[in-house]
C-alpha cells in the first residue's frame, strides 16, 4: 500500500485551478464547486491551487478544502503538469476528479457503487449536447495513429490503493520525462496532455483495469465544436442557448444529464441563484 495519511472524508471532488493572465480559474472552479453543492450538499469539495491563485482568493465558499501546491511543475513540464499530482494531493479515500471547466447537472453519487470496482476508472466514451455517443474522432488522431485507448480525463475517478499509486507513478514518469517518452509515439504533441499521458499509461497498466465499457459511466457532455457538428474551433455559446431552470441545465433544449465540460471559459451559470 502507499504511505498512509490523514482523509477528511471517504468520497469527494476534487479539481485543480491555476489562475493565468486571460483565464479566472478558481473563479471556474468555485461554479463547478456550486453546481456540485446545488445537486449533492454533502459531497465534499476540494480544490489545489499555485501560490499565486491562492494569494487571490476572496472566498472560498463552496470547498471543503483548498490546497496550496508545494511544487508548481508548469514552467519545468507543461501546463498540464500539476494534474499529476491529483493521487498524491486529494484528501479523500476514494476521488471523483474533475476539470475545473466542467459542472455537474445532477446527483451522480450512484455511480459510485460502480466506482468501487475498480482502483482507477477512465471514461472511454462521451456524449455532444443531444446525449449522443461521440464518434467523431477529429481532435484523437494522436490516438488513433498509436491505437491509444480512448479516454478522457475531464472526469475520472481513483481510490486509495496500491494499483492506482501505480499508475499515477506511470503517468508523473511520462509527465516528467515527456521530451523522451513522445519519441515512442508517432505524431506527438509537443507538451503533454492530460489525455494523452492518461491514455499511454491506461495502454501500459492494461486497459481493462481503466475502463469498462460495459458501464455507461463515469462520462461527460464534451462542447467542443467538432464533436456537436460545429466545426472544429466553433464557440458554442454563440449557436445554443443555455439556461439553468431549478435542478434542470438545458443546451439547445436539451435537458443536460451528465456531467457538462464547457469548455469555453467565458460560459457561466448561477447555481447559487438556479
Amino acid at each position: 500500500m502507499p504511505s498512509q495519511r490523514e482523509f477528511i472524508a471517504q468520497t469527494g471532488f476534487l479539481t485543480f485551478a491555476h489562475n493565468t493572465s486571460t483565464t479566472d480559474y478558481f473563479e471556474l472552479a468555485t461554479m463547478q464547486a456550486a453546481s456540485i453543492k446545488h445537486y449533492m450538499p454533502s459531497m465534499p469539495v476540494a480544490v489545489v491551487v499555485d501560490a499565486a491563485t491562492a494569494a487571490s482568493i476572496k472566498s472560498h465558499k463552496h470547498f471543503d478544502r483548498v490546497i496550496v501546491l508545494e511544487r508548481d511543475l508548469r514552467n519545468d513540464h507543461g501546463i498540464f503538469a500539476n494534474e499529476m499530482q491529483a493521487f498524491a494531493l486529494t484528501p479523500f479515500k476514494e476521488t471523483i476528479k474533475l476539470e475545473s471547466d466542467l459542472v455537474l447537472t445532477r446527483d451522480i453519487r450512484h455511480w459510485i457503487p460502480g466506482f468501487r470496482h475498480h482502483d482507477i476508472l477512465l471514461p472511454n466514451k462521451i456524449v455532444n449536447f443531444r446525449n449522443e455517443v461521440v464518434i467523431d474522432n477529429t481532435y484523437r488522431n494522436f490516438f488513433r495513429i498509436n491505437n491509444l485507448p480512448n479516454v478522457y480525463t475531464g472526469i475520472y475517478y481513483f481510490r486509495f490503493s496500491t494499483a492506482a499509486a501505480n499508475f499515477f507513478k506511470t503517468v508523473v514518469d511520462l509527465f516528467l520525462n515527456w521530451q523522451q517518452h513522445k519519441n515512442c509515439w508517432r505524431s506527438s504533441p509537443d507538451d503533454a496532455s492530460t489525455d494523452v499521458v492518461f491514455a499511454i499509461a491506461a495502454r501500459l497498466f492494461g486497459e481493462e483495469h481503466c475502463t469498462n465499457p460495459a458501464l455507461s459511466y463515469p462520462t461527460m457532455v464534451h462542447m467542443k465544436g467538432a464533436i456537436n457538428d460545429m466545426v472544429p474551433d466553433a464557440d458554442w455559446t454563440e449557436h445554443l442557448y443555455s439556461q439553468l431552470d431549478g435542478k434542470s441545465l438545458t443546451a439547445g433544449f436539451y435537458r443536460q444529464i451528465y456531467p457538462f465540460h464547457y469548455y469555453q471559459k467565458h460560459w457561466s451559470i448561477d447555481y447559487d441563484r438556479g
